[in-house]
Formats: C-alpha cells, sequence, structure tokens
C-alpha cells in the first residue's frame, strides 16, 4: 500500500557501473553497452513479509536482446552479473523467466515500451509474482531466500530505459497486501538502541589514567573490550573480557601468551579507565555487551563443558572460556541461531603463529579459516601488502564443520582447540542491529556499496581472496569514530587501522583522501586498494537503524 511517511527506496546512485545513468530522482535508469549491467535499489527486502515494486520500459526500440526486471543479491559474484546469479529471479521482455542462475523457460508474458510491470514479493512464502498491466502473469516458486535488492538490467546490448515507482509516486500495489518499500514500512528491528550493546569511542589519553563512560554498565554484565591507538607509534591491540578479568589481556597481532597487568583497563559501573601502560596517544576503544554477570555459567551443550559463557540473545553475541583438549570436539553455542562470526585464541601457549584464528560465513567451506597474528600459514608479507588468499584450509581447524545454531565444531588444531585454555568469541547478524557478509572489489575508487540492510556501523574488513594479486595489507577496522572533517566517521580517511597485519603491529593510517563512506544503511568502498575480483569480508556493529516503530528514523539515506 502507498505510504506517505519515511524515506522510500529508489536506484542505489552509489552501485558502480559506467554502463548505467540515473536521473528522475534515482527512479530511472538508462543503461548503454554490452554485458549484463544492473543496478540495485538503495534498501535490501526485508527476510520476512511482502513487497512490491512498479516498473515500466520507457524506452525499448532497437533492443538486440533480453531487458530485465527482477531482484538480485547485494554484492553479488561479479559487479556486472544479471540473471545467472544464484541468487537472482528475472523476467525477460521475451517472457524468458531466470530463477537461481537457471532458465524456466517462457513462462511470463512478453512485454514492451510503455508496459506496466509489477513485481510483487511474498518473502515468507518464498514466491514471486510477475504482474502486467495488473493482471498476473506468473508466479515464480522456490525463490531463493538470500536477502536480495530490487534490480533494472540491461542484457547484452541495448539502451533500455527503466523508470521504477516504489510508492513514491502514488503506486500501490495490486494486491493491496503487499508494501512498498519504505522506511516507514520495514520491520521494527528487535534493538532500537545500539549503543546499549555495543560503544566505541575514541579517548584521548594523556599517559595517566584517562576515564572514559559506556553506555552500559560495566560491572553489571560481562563484556569484550578491544583497544588499539590510533596515533604515535605501533602498539598492539589489546583484548581484554571480563570474565577473564580486566587485568589480563590478549594481543591479536601477537603469540604471546595472556599477559596480566592492571594498568591497561580497569572498570566502575559505566566508567572505565585507560592506564598508565598505555602511552599518551589516542585510543579507540571498542566494547561488546555480553550477558548478565550474573547469569555467567558453564555450558554443557557440547562435549567439552565450557569453563563459563555468557551471551547477550538480542544482540546475538556470545563469549566463551573452555579448556581445550586437542582433538575433535563441540562447545556449546547458545544463541540458537549459526555464528557468522568466530574468533579462537588460546590463552597459554606461546610462539604458536597466527594463534588467533578466524571463521566467518563467508568462506567457502567449514574447511576454511582466517589467521590474525604473525606471519604463517602460507602469508607472504611484503612490506606492508601481502600476496597470496588469507583464506586458509585445514580440515582440523573447525573438523570441517561451520558453525551451527547449537554448537560450534573443534578440530585437533591448537589454534581452535589447544590442549589448555581457550577464549571463544562469537556473532551472529542482527537485523538492524549487525551484519555478516563479503562484496566483491572492482579496483576502482568507485568501488562496491556494501549494504548492510538498515543501519550504518562500524567496519570489520579483509579480503578472503586475491583474484591472483598483491592486496592491501591485513585485517582494518573502520569506525564511525575515526576520523576527520566536520562529521568524523561519516566520511573519513582512515585507510587501515591494521588490525592484525601479520607481523606488524601496526597504527591507524589516512593517505590524506576520502577512503569509506558511511551512509544510513552501509558503506561505500571509496579505495583503489584491491585487485579486481577479489573477494572481502566485512563485519558491521551499531550504528543508527533506518526503521523502527513505524519509523521515520531517517538516518543518512542516500
Amino acid at each position: 500500500m502507498a505510504n506517505e511517511y519515511g524515506n522510500y527506496a529508489t536506484l542505489n546512485p552509489l552501485y558502480p557501473s559506467s554502463n548505467v545513468t540515473l536521473s528522475n530522482g534515482n527512479l530511472t535508469a538508462t543503461f548503454a553497452g554490452s554485458g549484463h549491467y544492473h543496478n540495485p535499489a538503495t534498501m535490501l527486502i526485508p527476510t520476512t513479509g511482502k513487497w512490491a515494486l512498479k516498473a515500466t520500459d520507457i524506452n525499448s526500440a532497437g533492443r538486440p536482446s533480453y531487458q530485465m526486471i527482477g531482484v538480485i543479491e547485494d554484492n553479488p559474484a561479479s559487479l556486472t552479473d544479471a540473471h545467472d546469479n544464484a541468487t537472482s529471479v528475472y523476467w525477460t521482455d521475451q517472457g524468458v523467466v531466470y530463477r537461481a542462475g537457471s532458465s524456466l523457460g517462457v513462462q511470463a508474458a512478453t512485454y514492451t515500451q510503455n508496459d506496466v510491470l509489477e513485481i510483487l514479493y511474498d518473502r515468507d512464502a518464498a514466491t514471486l509474482k510477475l504482474y502486467k498491466g495488473g493482471v498476473l502473469s506468473y508466479t515464480v516458486t522456490s525463490v531463493p531466500t538470500t536477502a536480495n535488492v530490487f534490480s533494472a538490467v540491461a542484457n547484452e546490448g541495448g539502451t533500455p530505459v527503466w523508470t521504477l515507482d516504489f510508492g513514491q509516486n502514488g503506486y500501490t500495489a495490486t494486491d493491496t497486501d503487499y508494501l512498498n518499500l519504505s522506511t516507514a514500512n520495514l520491520p521494527t528491528p528487535a534493538i532500537l538502541n545500539p549503543d546499549d550493546h555495543y560503544f566505541s569511542t575514541v579517548i584521548d589519553h594523556d599517559g595517566s589514567d584517562t576515564d572514559g563512560t559506556c553506555t552500559f554498565n560495566l560491572s553489571t554484565y560481562e563484556w569484550l573490550a578491544i583497544i588499539k591507538n590510533t596515533t604515535g607509534a605501533n602498539e598492539n591491540w589489546y583484548w581484554i573480557n571480563s570474565i577473564r578479568g580486566v587485568n589480563k589481556y590478549t594481543s591479536s597481532n601477537t603469540s604471546a601468551s595472556e599477559v596480566t597487568d592492571a594498568n591497561v583497563f580497569t572498570v566502575s559501573g559505566t566508567t572505565f579507565t585507560l592506564g598508565s601502560t598505555l602511552g599518551d596517544k589516542n585510543y579507540l576503544v571498542e566494547i561488546h555487551k555480553a550477558g548478565l554477570a550474573s547469569a555467567t555459567a558453564s555450558n554443557e551443550a557440547g562435549s567439552i563443558n565450557t569453563t563459563e559463557t555468557s551471551f547477550n540473545q538480542l544482540s546475538g553475541f556470545v563469549i566463551s572460556e573452555f579448556e581445550g583438549t586437542a582433538g575433535n570436539a563441540t562447545i556449546g553455542n547458545p544463541l540458537d541461531e549459526a555464528l557468522d562470526f568466530l574468533i579462537h585464541r588460546p590463552l597459554d601457549i606461546s610462539g604458536i603463529a597466527n594463534n588467533a584464528v578466524a571463521y566467518h560465513s563467508s568462506l567457502t567451506s567449514g574447511t576454511r579459516f582466517l589467521t590474525m597474528g604473525e606471519a604463517g600459514d602460507g602469508v607472504t608479507i611484503v612490506a606492508a601488502r601481502e600476496t597470496g588468499a588469507p583464506q586458509q584450509t585445514d580440515a582440523t581447524m573447525w573438523n570441517s564443520t561451520a558453525p551451527t545454531s547449537s554448537l560450534i565444531s573443534l578440530g585437533s588444531n591448537v589454534r581452535s582447540n589447544a590442549g589448555s585454555s581457550m577464549m571463544s568469541y562469537g556473532w551472529h547478524k542482527v537485523s538492524g542491529y549487525s551484519d555478516f557478509g563479503s562484496y566483491v572489489h572492482n579496483a576502482s575508487a568507485d568501488g562496491p556499496f556494501v549494504n548492510t540492510g538498515s543501519f550504518f556501523g562500524s567496519f570489520l574488513t579483509r579480503h578472503i581472496t586475491d583474484a591472483g594479486a598483491t592486496q592491501s595489507s591485513g585485517w582494518a577496522i573502520m569506525d564511525r569514530n575515526l576520523g576527520t572533517g566536520v562529521e568524523p566517521g561519516f566520511n573519513y580517511n582512515y585507510s587501515n587501522m591494521g588490525w592484525s597485519i601479520p607481523g606488524i603491529a601496526s597504527t591507524a593510517g589516512s593517505n590524506g583522501s576520502l577512503q569509506y563512506e558511511f551512509i544510513s544503511n552501509g558503506m561505500k568502498i571509496r579505495r583503489a586498494n584491491s585487485a579486481a575480483g577479489a573477494v572481502w569480508m566485512y563485519c558491521s556493529w551499531g550504528g543508527t537503524p533506518i526503521q523502527g516503530d513505524g519509523a521515520v528514523n531517517q538516518g543518512r539515506a542516500k
């Protein structure tokens, strides 16, 4: 139904394609050139509900081949990919329907210039209804359930001109059960105030005790704090969690055992203090809230009973300490949803290269992992850049099994399951609060747009495939509190926080130009720091959702 409030979706002007020109308030797309080019909408289609799009092909003259309208995944495997995408559905002017990369043949009506088309997407039923002139032409069933965006696409040449209406021009779906894509119609997120669960700030530390104020009580809840200097000489990362205690830390960029030091970080209620061990520098402080300290307990769901487990069901975050067995095993996952990002770190073993390891849902299988720490595992360091894909293969890391909604699988590798004390940190996606995914770089300063769905936050990135070329170094973190200019953290310069460049304890860096652009529902890559075709993973937390409560929280929508 038509909706008078909030921001309506448009075609995304930040999507990189020299073959598509947007006009008419980004509702008209003019295509040129050969190849499978597409332009998605600014908003991801929610994972539940019924959603509508109206489209008109206003220039059909001289088309040499298919023109298409439909849905396609965000950040597809190819930036120019169209109907052959594994999670797409397209309806061509020839009446051919493509689903998940395969043709279903001539199933729907043909269409031509000025025909009015509707795409009605029922996410819960996994169906896509195709209407022409208000008449149902075909219903696509078994639509892939990956989060998708609406797209208009030119295929193999021609100059089609598509005009779309998401409701801003008065469009109401033929089937009024279907909603227009606008912020007011988006589902209310479970977390309306992300600061209640994730806190970040930059502290100007004078080398003595410097206080900061967290948005939640650090004496009441369990938590993970991650601290890194952003100025001055190189310095290690500090990982501190309340289960182990505020006087202990590990570093993701070294293979040193856990260090006891009472002068790094202390807490009292909502106040935290950076101590004298830290230098006279600025420090980024990020804190993830787990569960109530009073509820921390052993988790006995796996073959290994954890020593302590604390979790935040709402934000999808869990911390566990356990005694490893150096063999195939499992520990429990209390979140009831499969983890998208997982870090394991031995506490007591020195000299293990890349001692911290990570799993990400964008890795190609449960045999894959990412290293965090010193050089090794086939990763070659060349100055501040590296060759080789950081995605490594070892069946013994996770016992060839990705995390499930109830268990985290461990292999015999000492970095994931040493025969000693281990820490486990895990997250899963929560709509409107966090997102975990991947994007394909195009080696351009007009880089990919990473659509998180409905919020802007802090980003952690890492390339996971290399496309056969040298890539930028290490893990990078982009936080909304970093940067320069009128609005720090939105359009800022930081190129690399050096989160764990193997063998390098890096400082935040800047090359003096726009690197990443934060907007209301994601991040635009402005760095030509990658080979074309290299795949990058990302994690994102926090930020203000653009929807909620019938919403009119429009954020910084573009």
